[in-house]
């Protein structure tokens, strides 16, 4: 959490965190009761977790877990804290939701097998912190554990992100896939659940 905070606070003027905060300002007009954390500026809730998110990637100074080949801290702390905000939470809950959503980060691009995922042109950065972020928002917003298969079907639907990045000069691509769309797509696969959307549980189940 201090290493994802951390990132936010020393990435805060560099490109990539500018763009995304007048990107979630001009998305959320007038409204907005997160912190764009770094500032003292609001954004609504998921405009607020994608900018964090995508500021926290801007200059590839967070956290990585190697054997999974993804970067949980950006779009899962990011989750953990603007949901915490909106709800709010406490800080054993928001500490509970972070190991989760690194849990889930790391585990769903082994599971499905790295190489496989390489095969296809997926990149795992932008399919294990999509799972990652939805059971960190899941756990915060108490969903029950019969409907988390349904939040991983929205999740399922919204999993991707191609090799491309590797030609992004800019890093700014690469923050939006590294960070902000899993925090973001994630995020709002648990919403959408939380607040009476229903999907296939089994999502994982048939070829």
């Amino acid at each position: 959490i201090l290493d994802t905070l951390a990132s936010i606070v020393a990435c805060s003027r560099l490109k990539p965190a500018q763009l995304a905060r007048d990107f979630a300002r001009f998305n959320s007009g007038t409204a907005g009761s997160v912190h764009l954390l770094g500032t003292d500026l609001k954004a609504t809730l998921l405009d607020a977790i994608f900018a964090n998110a995508l500021t926290a990637h801007a200059a590839e100074i967070n956290d990585f877990c190697p054997s999974a080949f993804v970067q949980p801290g950006p779009p899962v702390v990011s989750t953990a804290m603007g949901i915490a905000e909106t709800l709010p939470a406490t800080g054993e809950q928001i500490l509970r939701s972070v190991i989760v959503g690194y849990e889930l980060s790391c585990r769903f691009p082994k599971a499905l097998g790295i190489r496989n995922l390489q095969d296809f042109g997926l990149s795992s950065h932008g399919v294990g912190p999509t799972f990652g972020a939805a059971a960190t928002a899941a756990l915060l917003l108490g969903i029950p554990v019969e409907k988390i298969g349904e939040v991983f079907a929205y999740c399922v639907q919204q999993a991707s992100g191609s090799y491309e990045w590797l030609r992004d000069v800019e890093h700014l691509e690469k923050a939006f896939l590294f960070g902000g769309m899993p925090a973001r797509n994630g995020t709002y696969a648990a919403l959408l659940v939380h607040l009476g959307f229903t999907g296939v549980s089994d999502p994982f189940s048939g070829s």
